[in-house]
């Protein structure tokens, strides 16, 4: 209801600039607001305006983009698995924001984030290397978003979310949402980020839904991603910390690694430099 009036919408465009408005208010370090910045809702007489940052282009069609280039040779498998931990580190602290301050996001995925231009250099065989030290990734489209901790101050820690709201992309999806059963929504987004970090990885999706039809969703669940990977000849793309990491995200909720687990866990730290 908007002035009286009844309107029709598939998304509360209110509540998610309520919500975005919110989180645009609160203090991230330097360079590190990983969430796309509110600017102003406004009305006519028959439409709502929800205006927000440019924050980029969309992480999915880079995606897509960079394992054209894998397969045709020009970027190397090992070059870009180095490049998705900065992204993916970035992600970690888009979403840890959002629990920083009780809001769960629901419809993590490539397709809602966004990465801004991205420089890239040839080597001298003509190998595309990435630049990653101006990159910057932020979510985006809040509309399935939920604030559950409403007055929570900085300093205090959100408590567990538990929820009801079985929404997303069914490829996303964790296998409580998926199979209509109460579920922690923090929890869920962990899982969300783990499909978000193996798409990005592989190139493709790690199951079409979290069912026990599917043999990949299946595969995950007993600890098998180094078989599946093989039987896709995807071994190479994966290192064992790296798969340690998907190990321990794709796994039933009371087992699941807490986000701030994932942050710590030694695949995101770059490594070591080499020395002569």
């Amino acid at each position: 209801m908007v002035d009286g009036q009844k309107l029709t919408v598939h998304e509360d465009v209110l509540k998610e600039a309520d919500i975005l408005k919110f989180l645009s208010s609160k203090k991230a370090a330097p360079g590190r607001h990983r969430v796309v910045q509110f600017v102003d809702l406004f009305k006519s007489t028959e439409n709502l305006y929800f205006v927000m940052e440019h924050g980029g282009h969309m992480l999915f069609d880079f995606v897509v983009r960079v394992h054209r280039y894998i397969e045709s040779g020009k970027l190397e498998v090992a070059e870009w698995r180095q490049f998705v931990r900065v992204l993916f580190v970035q992600i970690v602290e888009a979403v840890r924001f959002l629990h920083r301050h009780g809001v769960s996001h629901f419809d993590i995925s490539l397709e809602n984030l966004l990465i801004n231009d991205v420089e890239v250099v040839l080597d001298q065989s003509g190998k595309i290397k990435f630049c990653a030290d101006s990159i910057d990734v932020k979510l985006c489209d809040f509309g399935l978003a939920e604030r559950w901790s409403v007055g929570l101050k900085d300093e205090e820690k959100a408590s567990p979310f538990w929820s009801s709201k079985f929404c997303g992309k069914s490829n996303y999806k964790s296998p409580e949402c998926a199979k209509g059963q109460r579920f922690r929504a923090e929890l869920n987004d962990v899982w969300c980020i783990g499909v978000c970090l193996w798409m990005m990885v592989i190139g493709g999706n790690l199951y079409a839904a979290a069912t026990p039809e599917d043999k990949s969703f299946v595969q995950a669940m007993e600890g098998k991603l180094g078989q599946l990977l093989s039987s896709w000849n995807r071994r190479h793309y994966v290192d064992d910390l790296l798969l340690d990491l998907l190990h321990r995200i794709f796994r039933v909720e009371k087992d699941r690694m807490t986000l701030d687990e994932v942050a710590r866990h030694c695949w995101l730290r770059p490594p070591a430099p080499t020395t002569q």
